[in-house]
């Protein structure tokens, strides 16, 4: 496969780095792969070029090739698929979505459900973040309940929380009253 990078992404780029291809649509599978070469400079687009037509002129490429780990037999030829490109990854850590983690000026921190169900301002330390998950390197104990703020209910230090009927993970409670 064929990839276009900007010149920021290129700069994370190596050969060798693993990657996840998906076509784009529902029901997606995923593909495993990896970056087989990459250009070694920048290519400014030929303003002939139907990339120009669309409002992209002006914006260099770095050009790369991305395998697969083996073939799909399902991927066509010029399809619109999506690449990532896995810049670093580990295994066996707490991770937690984007949404349960509260930024504040002076440290991220959690909510969560102590042994009286009551809602506890928990900091935390952070590490890799995705797209929708963020590795939680500590700050957290096993077992520990993070309740997932919402909206329309903001959550106080000693607010009696009462768990969700159907937590997803066992890990998840809404705050509420008793």
């Amino acid at each position: 496969m064929s990839l276009q990078l900007s010149t920021l992404d290129a700069a994370k780029v190596r050969v060798n780095q693993k990657v996840r291809i998906k076509v784009i649509g529902p029901n997606a599978k995923p593909f495993t792969g990896r970056v087989t070469s990459l250009y070694p400079q920048a290519i400014a687009p030929d303003n002939n070029n139907e990339q120009s037509s669309r409002g992209q002129s002006g914006q260099v490429k770095v050009p790369a090739t991305v395998q697969l780990d083996k073939p799909s037999g399902t991927l066509i030829p010029g399809s619109q698929v999506s690449v990532e490109i896995i810049q670093a990854q580990r295994q066996n850590v707490v991770v937690l979505d984007l949404a349960a983690i509260v930024r504040s000026r002076s440290s991220p921190f959690v909510w969560i459900r102590d042994s009286q169900s009551k809602a506890q301002k928990r900091p935390v330390t952070l590490g890799l973040e995705g797209v929708t998950t963020v590795e939680v390197t500590s700050g957290l104990r096993p077992r520990e309940q993070v309740i997932m703020p919402t909206p329309e209910t903001p959550i106080q230090s000693g607010m009696p929380v009462i768990p969700s009927s159907s937590p997803p993970l066992g890990d998840r409670t809404k705050p509420g009253s008793p």
